[in-house]
């Protein structure tokens, strides 16, 4: 992966993940009940889409952190990840079960239309912080260029 980050940057393969989760998501929700080979078929793409984009996060991660912080700074991360993982697993399990009175799939296609809105918001999260990292890039090359003239 690697090279990969070098030859095209991390940020086409954050947002490469993000669609690919969102893409998976979206089916999930629109075809929930029909067959439990959409499950089994969706997961071959959703599990590797989010180790890529966990794998990039890491990695801009320590790119955008000092040296002296990367150590604690990476386990932060990694703690984030942790407790996220968990804790989205207890809400997801806990949603259908406010929903006594709609049928399993309709209770479940609401928890897949949950997870559906937390991961566009992710992704406008994540281009938000991207667009503000490059608009602070420029206005330091801009002071740079200020400063030496």
């Amino acid at each position: 992966m690697g090279r990969w980050i070098d030859k095209y940057g991390s940020v086409r393969f954050l947002i490469l993940g993000h669609g690919i989760l969102a893409i998976v998501l979206i089916a999930f929700w629109a075809v929930l009940g029909t067959s439990p080979n959409v499950i089994l078929f969706g997961y071959l793409f959703f599990s590797p889409a989010t180790s890529v984009t966990l794998a990039f996060l890491n990695y801009e991660t320590s790119r955008i952190l000092p040296a002296k912080l990367i150590g604690s700074g990476m386990g932060l991360m990694q703690l984030i990840q942790f407790f996220g993982g968990s804790f989205s697993v207890v809400v997801c399990g806990i949603l259908p079960e406010f929903q006594k009175r709609n049928t399993m799939v309709r209770a479940y296609e609401n928890v897949y239309g949950a997870l559906i809105a937390v991961c566009i918001f992710s992704l406008f999260t994540m281009l938000w912080f991207m667009q503000s990292v490059r608009r602070s890039n420029t206005s330091r090359v801009k002071l740079t260029e200020k400063a030496k003239a």
